[in-house]
């Protein structure tokens, strides 16, 4: 990283304290009027966000067209315009003010990321999800039940849910101990509210259709079905964070695909997925929060201090620094220190006060100590992300920031006390203390500052009230500008923008891929698939030879005799033959022999053995083919394996430069001196008069073996050959 050259403008360092002068600044929200007359309120928090993103687009030159500054940029080696890719906002906690921070910034028409604090499964979205696989599973569950159908899945109102569980306890249908299930099937079946009856009879239809669906498809469709019937995704999409949010529905339907494939296709069901849920969160565990397909985008990131750590920005806010320590954990009635040491509150009867004991006591202060200590190296850590621009802001009275300069003025600006450390309520009371003896805050307070040191810290100013109000105001005449915006209030530029835009989509949606006709051919096949795939009397694809085991090698294997089937006598008849000396002279009872042979070293069942035709195979070796291989032993290639690239217009296609991969194995290939000879053995179960109709059923396979024969080995295939060895008959294939 090149070091500075005061690219980020006069004021490497910023610091804004925004005036809360009415309530407490750390969880005040002021009423504030809009133009029509309703309240709307407006908390400090979103003010401070309103600011924040009011600065941000003054830095980037949103307004202006001209950015403040510059910063450096490592893959260019040297320095470009900021922008909103540039910009970090971290938080000591997300878990109340990310979304807050996210519609401000929206708001002022800034794209922004967030990676929410809370957990996975804490998120909105998610609960709602769980809980109707939760429901699919088992809808006998009161609280899921109704926290699916308040939900945007079907949008049953509070008062609608209360209307159901009240009929079924009053009258003639009084019951107590119904479930809201049985409350909600009760009430679509009699219910006197006609609309609401016809509404929650809808629901529970389409609560039964999914539950039926998950018997027979995977939960990975399933819901994805239900995200695209019932919008779920575009709902999620529209609301604050509406992009991190689909993306967590995203990554469930990625888990689901996921689990099934750990769990394999016959152990896979909605009852596992959801017991494997539930026991993650027995467990107290969690999944990370997915991350967003726009994370890359150029847009300002709202990240905790936690998962700063390790990271650096060209520009960094460090928002809600008034935020107050969380000190629950030291004030809780009973506290724990390590698995022996108990501290207890302790009640005096007769006075009725409580009081610290001692060991509470030291406990507490134990428990100070490191919450002090931790909000110490987490404002280290914030202060310390930015490599160009630090902006530091608080929502702060400045009564109590006044009180802390004049302590440390009275004091001769001496370093701050262990005590008043202690007695900080938010880190920006450490700033204070720390910066108290700075010419530019004590100016900014109208403080005397002729004792003071150096304005090494850059800028500091304080935000009046009239600014927040303004601040406010603006924010609330946006909020309205949102909710009323009509299609009749667009101006024309927007309007032909829009359908410029539908155009597009609608070209995107009627183009014609140019090359569709080899998307159904695929990229690599066998050639059994090729030719015969249909046929029943088909030979054995062996093409897959080399990923699994023949039915009569795993028979032998497994010593378990099953039924042979024709399929598996046609793999043993060619495992036989593959094995059998053509230099000598070929007998049926050389043949035996080596089949005895096989079933010992257990290549062959005896069963699968018994079933091989003995006297077909020594008929092809007394034939004139036979002989023909037998004149050339040597150099016999059998189960010849090969692999050939095949234009895909020979298969159907109509694109030019497409490539099909072809695999298969040749029986045997007799080079002689005249040329190749391809002999590919057949042991459908035919007669002779069924020879010829059956070759060409098979004269595609052959004229494929003998292409990639003559093209491999480079030499020139004289003949090929089909050998039917059953009717003992070999019927010659015309080559291309």
């Amino acid at each position: 990283y090149e070091p500075a050259k005061t690219s980020a403008g006069p004021h490497p360092v910023e610091m804004y304290i925004l005036d809360e002068e009415t309530g407490d600044e750390d969880t005040d929200a002021a009423g504030e009027r809009a133009p029509d007359g309703a309240v709307e309120i407006i908390s400090a928090s979103q003010r401070q966000a309103a600011f924040i993103a009011r600065r941000i687009r003054q830095m980037v030159g949103a307004d202006t067209g001209a950015p403040e500054f510059t910063v450096y940029d490592k893959s260019i080696d040297g320095y470009r315009d900021v922008q909103y890719g540039d910009i970090v906002i971290l938080m000591r906690s997300l878990a109340n003010r990310a979304n807050e921070y996210v519609e401000m910034l929206r708001l002022a028409g800034i794209p922004v990321n967030s990676q929410i604090s809370a957990g996975y499964f804490a998120t909105t979205e998610i609960t709602d999800a769980v809980c109707l696989l939760k429901v699919l599973d088992n809808p006998q569950q009161d609280i899921e039940l109704a926290a699916v159908l308040r939900s945007p899945f079907f949008r049953i109102t509070d008062t609608e849910l209360a209307t159901i569980r009240a009929y079924a306890g009053a009258g003639r249908h009084a019951d107590s101990n119904k479930s809201f299930f049985d409350c909600a099937v009760l009430y679509a079946a009699v219910g006197p509210d006609v609309g609401l009856r016809a509404k929650i009879g809808d629901v529970l239809k389409r609560l039964k259709e999914w539950r039926t669906d998950a018997r027979s498809e995977s939960l990975a469709d399933l819901l994805w079905r239900i995200f695209r019937q019932t919008g779920y995704l575009s709902y999620v999409s529209a609301l604050p964070n509406g992009r991190q949010r689909k993306a967590n529905l995203e990554k469930l339907h990625d888990r689901a695909i996921q689990f099934a494939g750990f769990a394999g296709p016959r152990t896979t069901s909605l009852a596992r997925f959801v017991e494997y849920i539930e026991k993650l969160l027995d467990q107290q565990g969690d999944w990370a929060p997915a991350t967003p397909e726009t994370a890359g985008d150029n847009a300002v990131r709202i990240i905790s201090i936690h998962r700063s750590k390790g990271l650096e920005f060209p520009v960094v806010f460090v928002a809600e620094l008034s935020h107050r320590f969380n000190m629950g954990d030291s004030s809780a009635d009973c506290l724990i220190d390590d698995p022996e040491t108990i501290g207890l509150a302790i009640i005096e009867p007769t006075m009725r006060v409580k009081f610290s004991g001692m060991a509470h006591q030291v406990i507490a202060e134990k428990k100070r100590d490191r919450t002090i200590a931790e909000e110490m190296r987490l404002l280290y850590v914030a202060a310390t992300r930015a490599r160009e621009k630090l902006v530091l802001t608080a929502s702060r009275k400045l009564k109590p920031c006044t009180d802390i300069l004049t302590r440390a003025s009275a004091s001769g600006f001496e370093p701050p006390k262990d005590w008043q450390l202690q007695s900080a309520r938010c880190s920006f009371d450490w700033l204070m203390y720390a910066l108290a003896d700075n010419r530019r805050m004590l100016e900014a307070f109208g403080m005397d500052a002729t004792d003071a040191g150096g304005d090494d810290l850059g800028s500091v100013e304080i935000i009046e009230r009239s600014r927040l109000d303004a601040i406010s105001t603006e924010v609330m005449r946006k909020r309205q500008s949102r909710l009323k915006r009509t299609p009749a209030a667009k101006s024309a530029a927007v309007s032909k923008k829009a359908l410029n835009l539908l155009g597009e989509i609608r070209n995107s949606i009627r183009r014609q891929y140019p090359h569709a006709d080899v998307t159904k051919i695929a990229a690599k096949q066998s050639v059994s698939e090729l030719t015969h795939h249909d046929d029943e009397f088909a030979a054995p694809d062996l093409s897959g030879t080399f990923r699994r085991l023949p039915k009569a090698w795993s028979a032998a294997q497994t010593g378990k005799e099953t039924r042979v089937d024709a399929r598996t006598v046609g793999t043993a008849t060619h495992l036989l033959i593959q094995h059998i000396d053509s230099s000598a002279d070929v007998t049926a009872a050389l043949i035996r022999t080596k089949r005895e042979q096989l079933v010992e070293s257990g290549l062959l069942s005896e069963a699968t053995a018994a079933a091989i035709d003995i006297e077909s195979i020594a008929g092809f070796f007394q034939s004139d083919l036979g002989r023909i291989v037998c004149r050339h032993a040597d150099s016999l290639l059998r189960e010849w394996p090969f692999t050939l690239a095949v234009d895909a217009r020979r298969l159907g296609g109509n694109s030019a430069g497409e490539i099909v991969v072809v695999q298969g194995i040749v029986d045997m290939i007799a080079p002689t001196p005249e040329g190749l000879v391809i002999i590919d053995f057949k042991t459908d179960n035919i007669n002779a008069g069924a020879v010829g109709r059956r070759k060409d059923l098979y004269t595609d396979q052959i004229r494929c073996y003998a292409r990639a024969a003559g093209a491999i080995l480079r030499q020139d295939v004289l003949s090929a050959w089909l050998y039917f060895l059953k009717p003992g008959l070999a019927a010659q294939v015309e080559i291309e």
